[in-house]
């Protein structure tokens, strides 16, 4: 059952100063006044844009000037990064830890403000990231040397979240490398039947060498074994010129088709999409002449078995 609530005896207890009434008043009107000029008088909007962009100068630490300077330095070749390698530059304009710039640094090195066009910087990190592949794997192992990560943590920590245990994964890593047919979606999905994995797009992974305990296998080495072993064979092109390009991967060639067309080639599913294209339908030990577009006059061809290079 409900009860009444006597509204006013609640309003006579509560004390009402004055000065705080026309303190709020004042704000509400003059915050009234001010979204009323920035919906229609666009002096005021620029005056308030100004003042906006006064109030982030003054604050600023890094000068803007200074923001291409800062790329080029996060991505010469010359220069080897190591941990922190912010926390340099950092210091170096006297940021302090409770100041939490080193986040605008970073965007700053990624050219989030627009430093460089979009060209030119994808250039200069593609670069330098050719120049330093090992990179990360360089930053990990300094970061485990400084006790920033710790090894067996990791592994164990794997162990107890992955549906697929050591010995299972080892198993199924070995037979995807037996004969012609092991690595096919097919027998992805027979082997996550058999060993009760979850999907087959888990097996795959597995295959791949994607997991915590094949860390101590070279998957791209093991798998290039086996493609040899079946003699899968590998792939020609020939420019008009007579110039050779050999390639022993459907990705690799699929890189190299999209770099040459200028076309993004970061992306290895799509890679091997393109390759496959070109050879689908062709016959092993064939020559084929491409006849439009960027490779007219090109020959291609895939031999069977693999063509020494």
């Amino acid at each position: 059952m409900s009860k009444l609530i006597d509204i006013d005896a609640i309003f006579d207890t509560v004390e009402i100063n004055e000065a705080d009434v026309i303190e709020a008043t004042r704000r509400l009107k003059i915050s009234e006044t001010s979204r009323f000029k920035m919906a229609t008088d666009p002096e005021f909007r620029k005056i308030k844009k100004e003042g906006q962009a006064k109030a982030v100068e003054k604050r600023r630490v890094i000068p803007i000037e200074d923001y291409e300077s800062i790329i080029r330095e996060y991505y010469d070749l010359t220069v080897k990064r190591g941990y922190e390698y912010l926390n340099i530059i950092a210091d170096r304009y006297k940021i302090k830890a409770s100041q939490k710039l080193t986040g605008q640094l970073e965007k700053i090195c990624m050219n989030s403000f627009n430093t460089l066009p979009d060209a030119e910087y994808a250039q200069l990190r593609d670069a330098w990231e050719t120049a330093n592949t090992d990179y990360r794997s360089k930053l990990l192992k300094q970061q485990y040397a400084l006790g920033r990560r710790q090894v067996r943590s990791g592994a164990e920590h794997s162990a107890t979240i992955d549906s697929v245990d050591a010995t299972t994964a080892n198993k199924i890593y070995v037979e995807c490398l037996t004969n012609k047919d092991s690595r096919t979606q097919k027998n992805y999905q027979e082997l996550a039947k058999k060993y009760n994995v979850p999907t087959w797009e888990k097996v795959r992974n597995i295959a791949n060498g994607h997991h915590y305990s094949l860390a101590d296998k070279n998957a791209l080495q093991d798998i290039e074994q086996w493609r040899l072993q079946i003699s899968e064979g590998n792939y020609e092109m020939i420019d008009p010129q007579g110039n050779s390009h050999m390639f022993n991967t459907l990705n690799e060639l699929g890189e190299f088709i999209q770099r040459t067309e200028g076309k993004p080639n970061d992306n290895s599913t799509r890679n091997w999409q393109i390759a496959r294209n070109w050879f689908e339908k062709t016959e092993p030990n064939t020559v084929y002449t491409k006849e439009r577009r960027t490779f007219k006059g090109w020959k291609y061809v895939n031999h069977l078995p693999a063509k020494t290079k």
